[in-house]
């Protein structure tokens, strides 16, 4: 009786998902219908996690983003972070799919957002390849782990700094990542003169990222600024100039001590087993409310 309970608990949440009501609420009077029958399963015996045909009934409810029937599954014993198949925890799924109010709801549970997937792939990560920016966001401030690769079928693995700056172009998200503690690392050379002509915005960053540790190769892009400065000054905007003074006194001069020193410090707080935001963690730090802002890349 029980195992047909189970069985029943998972086919009406996956059929109803196939069947196209992902994401409605309980006004919608067919989810209304699911989520008193998941009550009336559960209220007889069924069990919350339940494995079948390789998934659970919270994978099922987070991957349609029922939020209200997965409050319900969660209150009723439902384990948080039991994962699909594939090792799609439910936070992956919700994410995956930009239920931002469920994810939230799950973060506030207590859910583990860095379970990686049989994949490889991370709920920030599948956030931010299905363009939801604001689940990303908030996965971002939860302490979801920055320091990650995506891979491809290539078996080719980029940064998700990179991937955010040159497959999104989205050079806040970029920013966010950076001071949830990106740890640096190296950039090809090409993507570096790239970053360097892209504008304005870009370079306002790129500077960021000095700051923040990372070794940029400006060799190129600092001589075809003095070439056209030879040619003709007025080819060279002051933003253009700005950088040029500003890259050469970074990496053509020593390094200062302090400069060195935030370097270090980001590093060795972004790579600690506590996963929280890297400003929260800096806060934690016992030195003056003026150091926390340095460390933190907060030049306001």
């Amino acid at each position: 009786m029980t195992s047909a309970l189970n069985k029943r608990l998972v086919n009406c949440l996956s059929q109803k998902y196939k069947k196209g009501s992902r994401g409605r609420s309980l006004m919608n009077d067919d989810i209304m219908e699911l989520f008193n029958e998941v009550q009336e399963l559960l209220e007889h015996g069924a069990d919350p996690n339940y494995i079948g045909k390789g998934t659970t009934p919270l994978c099922e409810a987070c991957r349609a983003g029922w939020k209200d029937i997965a409050v319900m599954l969660l209150k009723s014993g439902a384990s948080l972070n039991l994962c699909d198949k594939n090792n799609c925890s439910p936070v992956y799924l919700a994410a995956s799919h930009g239920h931002l109010q469920l994810v939230l709801y799950l973060i506030d549970s207590g859910a583990n957002i860095n379970i990686k997937t049989a994949q490889g792939y991370l709920p920030l990560l599948t956030a931010v390849e299905n363009n939801h920016m604001d689940t990303a966001n908030v996965l971002i401030d939860a302490g979801a782990d920055v320091n990650i690769t995506r891979p491809n079928s290539f078996m080719i693995e980029i940064s998700l700094l990179t991937y955010v700056l040159f497959a999104k172009n989205d050079f806040n998200l970029a920013e966010k990542l950076l001071l949830a503690g990106v740890v640096p690392h190296p950039v090809e050379k090409s993507l570096n003169f790239l970053l360097l002509g892209f504008g304005d915005e870009c370079r306002n960053f790129v500077k960021k990222m000095v700051y923040a540790g990372f070794n940029f190769y400006s060799d190129s892009w600092i001589n075809l600024m003095k070439s056209k400065l030879s040619a003709n000054p007025k080819d060279v905007t002051e933003s253009e100039r700005d950088m040029l003074e500003f890259l050469e006194i970074q990496f053509k001069r020593a390094q200062s001590l302090q400069r060195l020193c935030r370097v270090v410090i980001r590093q060795s707080v972004s790579l600690s087993p506590i996963k929280i935001h890297m400003r929260k963690k800096i806060e934690k730090l016992p030195l003056p409310k003026k150091m926390h802002r340095f460390l933190a890349l907060d030049f306001s």
